[in-house]
């Protein structure tokens, strides 16, 4: 019942309710009552105070401190907060620094659904426990530092979509530009560092061992070639290991392979110089011995060839190493054949001593005839320069 201005049915003072037996009236708790509470009525004055004072009302009309209050509308508050719940249960907290949970002690936080998701600060660890999985949503970027270094987001794009982790190259915003694989052991260790900044990005693996500076690969494109480098030497591993050496050689060098999986730099020696030489003896004679050449530079032969000319006969010869200063005394045999006339008899490798000092003599002598004597013969040798 509302109240009028010069005093209820009661013959109190305006806005006052009436004072129950043995209890007395306080205008500083009590400044207003609800329309619907009849001041007369001493037993639902009585409820309203109780109600009131259950409710965290103070002496001095202030609401204790982490009461709950609803204001206008339904909205419920903290008071001198700021913290606002509306009806949809929305909450919102002003300013910038908020404290959750208390010191020394694990703060969870559940999220109830059909599955509750639980996220646990862990203080001794500095952490937060996830009990699932974080779920980023496509185009959703993972972002680290204060200038966005580095992300990491999954790129939607139609049927193609693929995760992109991106890297700040070429030192911007204190950044090198690499991306590091390595032991957690070895995590902040000064020889996981890179030594510079990279223009373009690069990804780098470490080995476990963390002594060495130089135990890693890399790869990346330097905008014109693409790249696999190592610190310290490069294995490719098709199955049989082929060991690439650190260094990238001199102009003109070739890569060679000792067949054990080991490459290493070498020089050419140039291509080398043949030289073929062709002797025609007429009217051969038993025993008798031809010089065929006399050599300017060391070489190996590397090929000989005769024919005999003369129907029916046959013809015996060796070709042998002699000094140049006797010339008349045997030397090293290179080769015998036994000869049929107009037959033609090679030999390539099967020398008994191919290797020819420079100036030295290489002689043809006539073991022996047989048959009818021959016109002549041929001899054809190849050599090579050493």
């Amino acid at each position: 019942m509302p109240r009028n201005s010069t005093g209820d049915r009661a013959g109190n003072r305006s806005g006052e309710p009436p004072a129950a037996d043995g209890v007395a009236y306080n205008p500083a708790v009590i400044t207003d009552w609800d329309d619907n509470v009849d001041p007369g009525n001493v037993d639902a004055a009585l409820d309203q105070l109780a109600e009131r004072v259950a409710g965290g009302v103070t002496a001095g009309a202030n609401i204790a401190d982490h009461s709950i209050v609803r204001g206008d509308g339904g909205a419920k508050g903290v008071q001198d907060s700021g913290v606002l719940i509306d009806d949809n249960d929305n909450i919102t907290i002003p300013g910038s620094t908020h404290s959750i949970g208390a010191a020394g002690t694990d703060t969870t936080l559940t999220f109830v659904g059909t599955v509750s998701g639980i996220i646990e600060w862990d203080q001794t660890n500095n952490r937060f426990v996830m009990a699932d999985k974080i779920r980023m949503n496509d185009d959703i970027k993972i972002v680290f530092g204060g200038s966005e270094d580095a992300s990491v987001q999954y790129r939607a794009h139609g049927t193609y979509g693929n995760l992109q982790i991106s890297i700040v190259p070429n030192g911007d915003g204190g950044c090198t530009g690499y991306i590091s694989i390595l032991d957690k052991a070895d995590i902040a260790h000064a020889n996981r560092n890179p030594a510079g900044n990279s223009v373009d990005p690069v990804l780098r693996v470490y080995s476990s061992d963390s002594a060495e500076a130089n135990d890693y690969v890399e790869l990346y494109h330097n905008q014109t070639d693409g790249v696999i480098k190592s610190g310290s030497g490069l294995v490719l591993d098709g199955g049989a290991p082929i060991k690439i050496p650190a260094t990238d050689g001199d102009a003109g060098q070739y890569l060679k392979t000792d067949g054990a999986g080991t490459t290493s730099w070498d020089t050419p020696t140039g291509a080398a110089t043949k030289r073929a030489h062709t002797f025609y003896f007429a009217n051969p004679q038993a025993g008798k011995s031809y010089v065929a050449a006399k050599l300017p530079a060391a070489a190996t032969i590397t090929r000989i060839d005769f024919v005999t000319i003369g129907a029916g006969s046959t013809l015996v010869f060796n070709v042998e190493i002699r000094a140049e200063a006797t010339p008349e005394t045997a030397g090293t045999d290179v080769w015998a054949v036994d000869d049929t006339a107009d037959d033609s008899h090679e030999a390539v490798t099967s020398f008994t001593n191919d290797s020819v000092a420079a100036h030295e003599l290489l002689v043809v002598t006539v073991v022996s005839l047989g048959g009818t004597v021959p016109d002549g013969f041929y001899v054809g040798i190849e050599l090579e320069d050493d």
